[in-house]
């Protein structure tokens, strides 16, 4: 009888584990199953997440198999463990990875010295490679002060020129933008540089987006539910209607900042200078855990109005600007007829803004022009109404005479 009751105490010892790490790694699963684009089995993001512990300690070794999971150490095999066999189950994978972590640093010092950060490193490197675009972050804060600071900024240059510099796309950069755009008077010609964003929120990029549009579809989207297509439509109203507009990109411009490219181009709206673009067609959510850090997830796929694909391939833009030494005369680079596949670049030189001038130079020259010769023909038409009305009124006297 003692014997049985001291074999059941070393069980329950056995699957002692954290409840914090055990709670956050059911979540996280959890998250994954209910909102990621794709039905994914937890195998998926577990095989990655664990792995992640060989980069914590080069004496431990993880076999992963379909079934099983082998621990090393040392050289020398320490245990084999069945892995749970539904692959829907949260639960059971999060209680299975946490009693997991327990048993690896009853055998690794090094893991048993980081235990407090070994889920945090486990989620970092595990969702990175599940999705090379979604993340772990043990806080937001830090970057979102950065992106404040960094994010936007803007100023009139020659000949009325607004100039806008969005390094990222959230609440605050939005904000700013659009009381910009509500400030600005006499507007001739505005550049949009988003060199280096690398995207943002989905919903901020659309509302900057319909700024500049007051109809049609901007973007469609696709969930997990692949039946289901959301459809983004542009509402009435725009700012500075028929003012040219040209927006620079390079190949780090991608994800929501894409977004404004490619709707404004499909639009007719831009011109596009620079680099080809990224090339990120997805949309990612931030899910807040219960340890403080938070995830993103890849939710959404979006495609513009032309259903024409950018993913991996990225935007061309309508002059490759970039591949142009900086010292290379504009209007002769302006005038070069490229056959060739725009590369992927991002010198982030004054170059570009330059080229962007100059283009907004002949294009308001071109107005210029039109509507000297609508005044001219305005004149014309009056003058020759006039001339008409003394005809018609000096026969008129000549009949009474």
């Amino acid at each position: 009888m003692k014997k049985i009751i001291f074999c059941l105490m070393c069980c329950l010892m056995s699957f002692s584990v954290s409840a914090g790490d055990k709670e956050v790694l059911q979540q996280v699963y959890g998250l994954i199953l209910d909102n990621y684009i794709d039905n994914v089995e937890i195998s998926s993001i577990f095989n990655p997440t664990f792995k992640a512990l060989e980069t914590l300690d080069k004496d431990v070794k993880i076999i992963l198999e379909k079934k099983t999971v082998t621990i090393y150490y040392k050289g020398k095999m320490h245990k084999i463990y069945s892995r749970p066999k539904d692959e829907k189950d949260a639960k059971k994978w999060g209680e299975f990875t946490a009693y997991l972590l327990e048993e690896i640093k009853k055998i690794s010092p090094k893991l048993e010295h980081k235990d407090f950060e070994l889920v945090e490193v486990m989620l970092y490197h595990g969702i990175k490679n599940f999705d090379k675009n979604c993340h772990y972050y043990p806080t937001l804060e830090i970057g979102q002060e950065k992106e404040k600071i960094q994010g936007y900024n803007s100023s009139i240059l020659d000949n009325n020129v607004l100039y806008i510099r969005l390094g990222t796309i959230n609440d605050f950069t939005k904000k700013s933008f659009i009381e910009t755009m509500k400030e600005g008077k006499d507007i001739k010609g505005i550049i949009l540089d988003l060199r280096g964003n690398k995207g943002g929120y989905l919903k901020q990029a659309l509302e900057i987006t319909d700024s500049f549009i007051s109809e049609g579809v901007m973007i469609y989207s696709q969930g997990k539910e692949t039946e289901k297509q959301k459809r983004y439509v542009a509402s009435e109203g725009e700012f500075y209607k028929n003012i040219p507009m040209i927006i620079i990109v390079d190949g780090k411009t991608a994800s929501a900042a894409e977004v404004i490219v490619q709707t404004l181009r499909e639009h007719n709206r831009a011109q596009i200078i620079g680099a080809q673009t990224y090339g990120k067609d997805t949309v990612q959510n931030i899910y807040r855990l219960e340890n403080g850090g938070y995830i993103s997830l890849t939710t959404e796929q979006f495609i513009g109005s032309r259903k024409i694909p950018i993913n991996d391939i990225g935007i061309r833009p309508n002059v490759c600007s970039e591949v142009f030494a900086e010292s290379s005369d504009i209007d002769e680079m302006l005038e070069y007829t490229y056959n060739f596949v725009c590369p992927k670049l991002a010198r982030h030189s004054t170059y570009e803004v330059d080229v962007a001038m100059r283009i907004l130079e002949k294009e308001m020259s071109k107005e210029k022009t039109v509507e000297e010769k609508n005044i001219q023909k305005a004149t014309v038409r009056e003058g020759t109404s006039q001339k008409e009305t003394v005809q018609k009124k000096t026969s008129q006297e000549e009949t009474v005479e």
